[in-house]
């Protein structure tokens, strides 16, 4: 009865010997594609660069990576593979890290995995673009009654104005944001000094928002204020501050606070506004 046992162990190593001795370089291996990203939509700003990265596991005999990214030619979808991106005569495992340069427009790049013999599993992954549609004024001074600054600024251009530019036909009617008082107002905040309103209203309005200052300098596209409300006349601010406006041409912008010297010392912001 042993000998039989025995035997039948024998017999059963030696068929297993067998089938795995069949096994060939030529097999298809199930394909895992994991990408970093949360999810497989993600987002750039137009024309910068997108690095896709992630992980893709075969269980053997991976022969060729590849990554085509898609584009339009003669208004008709198309792809071509990324050059020097490829990746070949692989065990089981590819991790990657491609860039994607000067993303214009909602880009796709599909991932093609071949096998030993062949076979191909592919997966694909889809860019989509931020619109860069505001501009950026950095180092505004602005300056209130004890200071040498002028006290307006045309929001369109980043421009500061001084206090006499009030009464200038000409000018006035560009003027925005007063400040003074650590308040931007839309009307003159000088008016306790001088006994009468240099400046009438600008029709620009104001709220607080809970954006950071790191927010603020992220930011490139209105996306991320254009339904914010703004319904003050005026609106106290402090440093690290970043404020809301709507101007009288319907221009949306924030406005943040860098430093204040002191209430009606100078001021120094950076600005973004639609174009």
């Amino acid at each position: 009865m042993n000998k039989i046992r025995f035997c039948i162990l024998v017999i059963a190593v030696v068929a297993m010997n067998l089938v795995t001795s069949c096994k060939s370089d030529n097999d298809v291996f199930p394909v895992s594609f994991t990408f970093d990203q949360a999810s497989a939509i993600d987002s750039v700003y137009e024309n910068d660069t997108y690095v896709l990265k992630g992980k893709i596991v075969a269980g053997g005999n991976i022969e060729q990576v590849q990554f085509f990214r898609s584009f339009t030619f003669n208004n008709k979808p198309d792809q071509v593979e990324m050059a020097g991106t490829a990746k070949y005569n692989l065990k089981d495992t590819c991790g990657f890290s491609i860039s994607v340069p000067q993303v214009t427009s909602t880009t796709t790049i599909k991932v093609v995995v071949t096998q030993k013999g062949g076979h191909q599993d592919e997966k694909s992954f889809t860019i989509k673009t931020i619109p860069v549609n505001i501009k950026t004024f950095s180092g505004i001074y602005l300056g209130g009654w004890n200071s040498g600054y002028g006290s307006c600024l045309e929001a369109e251009t980043g421009t500061m104005q001084s206090g006499s530019a009030t009464t200038d036909p000409d000018v006035a009617p560009l003027l925005d944001v007063f400040f003074d008082d650590a308040k931007l107002a839309c009307t003159d905040l000088d008016s306790i000094y001088y006994g009468v309103n240099r400046l009438k209203d600008t029709g620009t309005r104001f709220n607080k928002t809970t954006l950071s200052a790191a927010d603020f300098d992220k930011i490139r596209s209105d996306i991320y204020f254009k339904d914010y409300t703004a319904p003050l006349k005026e609106v106290a601010i402090k440093e690290g501050d970043v404020i809301f406006f709507i101007t009288k041409g319907g221009k949306r912008g924030l406005i943040k606070i860098i430093s204040m010297t002191e209430p009606e010392g100078d001021l120094l912001i950076d600005e973004k506004i639609q174009k």
